[in-house]
């Protein structure tokens, strides 16, 4: 009879480790879009800035009336002043006359001199009024009409758009979480005649 032998057999168990996740969605937690700006110089009225001028009528009686004597005194002063050059030249020329007519005469007969003043005082007495007749001028007549004057300001209500660049968006980021739930094993172990598959 042949002796029987146990044999050795190599007994091994294992788990597989084991992962852990936690997931979590990324989302989008505001979503917009932003409206456009509206730029410009409000609204400005139109208005009027006009007007009417009041008419005008000049008018220059001067010439006329001074044709009729009726002299300011500018002019008065001024013919004044040149009679009184004329007849000092007149009467400083006759004075002349009269003494070269002395220094010529007077030597001889007669009494020039009372018949020269009897002459004069004639001449004097029988001087005429004199007039003299010219045209009496227009008085000159300067009008000016009513005028509309000013400008008119049409207004402003220009106004344009400047849309947003980029859009009001939030996103919120999804994350991902891993860990080792189970480490797992591999137990090894020995047993005789059989596998131990209690184990």
């Amino acid at each position: 009879m042949i002796p029987t032998t146990s044999m050795t057999y190599l007994n091994t168990r294992h788990q597989l480790p084991q992962i852990g996740m936690n997931n979590q969605l990324g989302r989008f937690s505001k979503t917009a879009v932003n409206q456009p700006e509206m730029h410009g110089n409000g609204h400005q009225q139109a208005q009027s800035h006009m007007g009417i001028t009041q008419s005008q009528l000049e008018i220059v009686d001067y010439p006329s009336r001074k044709a009729y004597g009726a002299r300011n005194m500018t002019d008065f002063t001024a013919e004044r002043g040149q009679q009184g050059l004329a007849d000092v030249q007149q009467a400083t020329s006759r004075h002349a006359q009269d003494t070269w007519d002395v220094i010529e005469r007077g030597p001889r007969k007669g009494n020039y001199q009372i018949q020269k003043f009897h002459q004069q005082i004639y001449a004097d007495k029988v001087v005429r009024p004199r007039f003299s007749i010219g045209r009496v001028p227009d008085p000159e007549i300067h009008g000016q009409q009513a005028q509309v004057v000013g400008d008119i300001d049409v207004g402003d209500v220009t106004e344009y758009p400047e849309p947003a660049r980029e859009p009001d968006i939030q996103f919120d980021r999804g994350n991902l979480q891993t860990y080792l739930d189970n480490q797992g094993f591999i137990n090894h172990w020995i047993s005789q005649g059989q596998y131990d598959i209690q184990a």
